[in-house]
C-alpha cells in the first residue's frame, strides 16, 4: 500500500534497511522521489525507531528538496487483531516547514488469506521558526490485501483526506500487486525447526513462526543471539 502503514513492527534487536523509489502523479502536483532510504531498529518486539531520508523532484516546478524523516512506532495489541501507534516527522531542506504526524493503526485477518488495515492519522504542518503558524488535515485509510498465490499479493486502498484548509474533501483509490522475491531470513526450506540469529523459526502450514527468547531446563531466559551461539547444534541435530 501506498498511503497506511503496516501494524507489524521490528523483533527485538533486529535493523532493517528500506529502499527504494517512488512516483506519485496528481494534476498539477506530480513528486519523483529518489532514493529514499528508512532505518529501522527493534528496542523491543513491540517498539521500533525509524529514521530515514531522501531526495524529491517538483515535476511541476522543477526544483529538487532533501528531507529526512524521523520517528517511532509502538504495537499495543499482537492478537487476531492487531493495534499499533505511530509518529513520525518530516523535515526538509529547503524550507522552514515542518510535518509532523501521529496514527493509529489496525489490521486483521479476514481469512487464512485476505487481510484488512486500518489508518487513522491527523498530521501537523507548522513553521519550526514559528510554531503558531501552522496547518493540519485528517486521513482515513482502508486498505485490503488478497494473498493470491506464495509470495503474490494483491492489494486495494482508499484514502480519505480532510483538509481544514479547503471546503472539499479528496479521496484516492490506488491497488496494485507486491511480490516477495526472496527472503534469505526466514528461508526454512523443508526443515520444521530453523535456527538463526533472528531466532527460532518454526514453520507451519501457512507461516513462518519466530521465537525471539528460549528457557532451556534450569536455565536462565537467553536473547536470540545468544541462543543462535550457544545451542545452534541441538537444533541442527
Amino acid at each position: 500500500p501506498t498511503q497506511a502503514f503496516s501494524t507489524a513492527t521490528m523483533p527485538s534487536s533486529t535493523f532493517q534497511l528500506e529502499t527504494g523509489l517512488g512516483l506519485d502523479l496528481f494534476p498539477g502536483s506530480s513528486t519523483f522521489t529518489i532514493g529514499f532510504n528508512q532505518f529501522k531498529y527493534g528496542v523491543t518486539d513491540q517498539f521500533e525507531l525509524r529514521t530515514g531520508f531522501g531526495i524529491a523532484h517538483d515535476m511541476d516546478a522543477d526544483s529538487w528538496t532533501g528531507f529526512n524523516v524521523s520517528g517511532l512506532k509502538a504495537n499495543l495489541l499482537d492478537t487476531k487483531i492487531q493495534l499499533s501507534l505511530l509518529s513520525e516527522v518530516i523535515i526538509p531542506t529547503s524550507t522552514d516547514l515542518v510535518s509532523w504526524y501521529n496514527a493509529v493503526l489496525l489490521s486483521h485477518d479476514v481469512t487464512d488469506k485476505i487481510n484488512f488495515g486500518y489508518m487513522f492519522l491527523y498530521n501537523y504542518d507548522f513553521n519550526f521558526l514559528n510554531a503558531n503558524t501552522y496547518s493540519g488535515n485528517a486521513q482515513f485509510s482502508w486498505v485490503s490485501n488478497f494473498s493470491l498465490v506464495e509470495n503474490l499479493t494483491f492489494f486495494v486502498e482508499i484514502s480519505i483526506f480532510s483538509d481544514l484548509t479547503t471546503s472539499y474533501i479528496p479521496v484516492y483509490l490506488d491497488a496494485g500487486f507486491m511480490y516477495v522475491i526472496g527472503d534469505n531470513n526466514f528461508n526454512t526450506n523443508d526443515n520444521v525447526f530453523n535456527f538463526t540469529n533472528l531466532g527460532l523459526i518454526i514453520k507451519t502450514i501457512d507461516k513462518n513462526i519466530v521465537i525471539t527468547h528460549l528457557q532451556f531446563p534450569n536455565k536462565n531466559i537467553i536473547t536470540s543471539k545468544d541462543a543462535f551461539n550457544a545451542y545452534k547444534e541441538f537444533f541442527d541435530a
